[in-house]
């Protein structure tokens, strides 16, 4: 992702570059968090609403490769 944001007019790379660590910080504690969580834990629990946000702010992207 970086290497695309290197070519992008500088005020939509540092907005970007900021939500890029941002999504980054939050996706390692999500792994910290799962990793953590028993396997007996029922669905829907805890982590449903703490990561709401890029549900809801990156709904029409498509990270897929």
């Amino acid at each position: 992702m970086e290497e695309e944001l290197r070519y992008a007019p500088l005020t939509f790379r540092n907005s970007m570059m900021s939500k890029l660590r941002n999504y980054r910080k939050d996706l390692a504690k999500l792994h910290r968090e799962v990793r953590s969580t028993p396997l007996t834990a029922t669905p829907g629990g805890r982590g449903d609403l703490k990561f709401g946000t890029y549900t809801l702010e990156n709904e029409h992207l498509d990270f897929s490769m």
